[in-house]
């Protein structure tokens, strides 16, 4: 959660259409969903390693 607060504190000042994001490991053990959604509700994009590929395009923009 350390990440949605760091966010939090620069996002005023950052562009309007700056995104951050957070990759998660979900290959040793299982991302609990309540940590998504906090994630999600603090506008930090979350994607998990093992879903990393659906990512790329967005990553790469």
């Amino acid at each position: 959660m350390a990440i949605a607060f760091a966010w939090i504190d620069v996002r005023d000042v950052r562009p309007p259409d700056s995104k951050t994001y957070v990759v998660l490991n979900d290959i040793d053990c299982l991302v609990p969903g309540n940590v998504l959604d906090a994630l999600n509700n603090y506008d930090v994009k979350a994607i998990v390693w093992s879903g990393r590929n659906a990512a790329t395009e967005e990553l790469a923009a």
